[in-house]
């Protein structure tokens, strides 16, 4: 249990991390909170500003994307799904370091958008509570749910716990996200969530090893 809430913090971070890093290079455009850009996309239609609609629209498109395709490669791959969506996130982001050098504006965070799309496929739950997503909105009406129904049944409790680590890792990683990109610039710390995400596959790959020896070892001692 304990290895599935690292794996979980530490992606949560990243996309606090991320997501900061986005909204302040992008001058208002997230990379994986959606709500807030479908906002925007609805005022700057209102308000004829051609240039942030499409930029809006095209963040949404990816996010979009990478949803999609996170999804069919969780349906295709089973429980080597993680493993797989996490491969393909860091080279989107390895990808994106890249770009940024050579486009300016959102088209050089494309990738990025995508990353966050597909890291929604793959949450894990904790305590009854999905975390390992890129947004929190739900995990604070969550908490507020979850420490409600606490004062009658303290069982929830750990449900509200779950839901609390979600936005405070959410909001660490923003910190650090927007610290980071005022000292080392976008490129690197793109590099660092690359860092992140793979010590992140590390912890997976580790956890899942382990329930396997644990459930071989209980089957040869049921024979």
């Amino acid at each position: 249990m304990l290895l599935v809430v690292v794996f979980d913090l530490i992606m949560t971070i990243v996309a606090g991390f991320l997501d900061a890093i986005g909204f302040s290079y992008l001058s208002g455009f997230y990379v994986s909170f959606m709500s807030g850009n479908t906002t925007g996309l609805g005022v700057a239609l209102v308000h004829g500003r051609t240039e942030v609609a499409v930029a809006s629209a095209t963040v949404i498109g990816s996010f979009l994307f990478g949803t999609f395709a996170g999804s069919l490669l969780v349906f295709d791959r089973g429980l080597a799904a993680t493993q797989v969506v996490l491969t393909v996130e860091v080279v989107l982001l390895l990808l994106s370091a890249l770009l940024v050098g050579h486009m300016a504006g959102a088209a050089g965070l494309v990738p990025v958008c995508v990353a966050m799309g597909m890291q929604n496929a793959v949450p894990r739950s904790v305590a009854g509570v999905e975390i390992g997503r890129s947004y929190v909105t739900g995990a604070l009406f969550g908490l507020g749910k979850a420490s409600a129904m606490s004062i009658r049944d303290r069982r929830h409790l750990r449900e509200a716990a779950a839901h609390a680590c979600s936005w405070v890792a959410l909001i660490v990683g923003a910190i650090s996200g927007s610290l980071a990109l005022n000292a080392w610039g976008l490129a690197i710390c793109l590099t660092f969530a690359v860092v992140a995400i793979v010590a992140a596959m590390a912890v997976d790959g580790y956890s899942r090893a382990k329930t396997r020896r644990s459930a071989g070892d209980k089957r040869v001692i049921a024979t």
